[in-house]
């Protein structure tokens, strides 16, 4: 006896959808709506304020935000490594253009936030990318340890947002 294979049921729908269709035109149609897949989202352009204060009320969801690099800074106003630090954080959210915005935290104004997150010295700056906390540092380092902190976590973000935008011009879907 012969070794014959059966088609399988959906060898057998696919020729019929194939047989029914009048066209070449229509087969392309077909098979293009089950090869389509949706672009990947890239960060919205930031229109918002890159610089803030944050509370309770804004807390929990301000470092969420994806696609951005968000630094928060733990602060008080008779600190000077706060007053010093201050300026820096807000010149690198300036230069960034809406990938790198900063919340501040007066812990004097939300001291339930500063003992939930065990506040103990200032200023306290956490470094969140697509709300996970990557790097955090305590007291005033150098301006370019400052930067160089932030930017890493900046250069991860642009070099995906860059492949991703890449693939999408061509047509390929990650």
């Amino acid at each position: 006896m012969p070794n014959v294979s059966l088609p399988t049921p959906i060898t057998l729908l696919v020729l019929t959808a194939l047989a029914l269709l009048s066209s070449c035109d229509q087969v392309k149609k077909l098979a293009g709506n089950f090869t389509k897949k949706p672009a990947p989202k890239t960060a919205e352009p930031y229109t918002g304020p890159l610089v803030s204060e944050i509370g309770e009320g804004s807390y929990d969801t301000f470092p969420q935000q994806r696609g951005r690099v968000v630094v928060i800074g733990f602060h008080a106003t008779w600190s000077g490594p706060c007053r010093q630090l201050d300026p820096q954080l807000e010149t690198i959210a300036n230069q960034q253009q809406g990938m790198v915005l900063v919340g501040k935290v007066d812990v004097d104004k939300n001291k339930k936030i500063a003992v939930a997150e065990g506040i103990k010295d200032l200023p306290d700056v956490r470094i969140y990318r697509d709300g996970a906390l990557m790097d955090r540092f305590v007291g005033l380092p150098s301006d370019e340890e400052v930067r160089r902190r932030i930017e890493a976590q900046l250069k991860g973000l642009t070099q995906i947002a860059a492949v991703m935008g890449a693939c999408v011009a061509g047509g390929a879907y990650l």
